[in-house]
């Protein structure tokens, strides 16, 4: 679906709602209060808490429109599983925000 310029598309410390995968647009991610740098491009937002159990680390929202697909817990299990593809980069996109921690 599309989410309008804005919409927060996570929240820190909620939890469940599954892991959103964004196309194009921007969006602003805040944690601890302090702005992170600004996302763009394809982006994962929520998949740390999927595979962690912990509740959401970031608050996302979105700063232009953005092309969004939500993926459910168990399908994120799934996909991880059967995707080795897809796996590697959600650990790619994993390590670089460890990177710039």
């Amino acid at each position: 679906g599309a989410c309008r310029g804005g919409g927060t598309v996570g929240r820190a410390g909620a939890t469940g709602g599954g892991c959103v995968v964004a196309v194009g647009g921007a969006g602003g991610v805040r944690r601890g209060g302090r702005g992170l740098p600004p996302k763009g491009g394809m982006s994962f937002v929520g998949e740390a808490a999927l595979l962690t159990g912990a509740p959401r680390n970031a608050t996302v929202t979105t700063t232009s429109p953005v092309q969004a697909l939500l993926i459910t817990d168990r399908a994120f299990t799934r996909l991880l599983k059967e995707s080795p593809q897809i796996q590697q980069k959600i650990l790619a996109s994993l390590a670089a925000r460890l990177a710039d921690d």
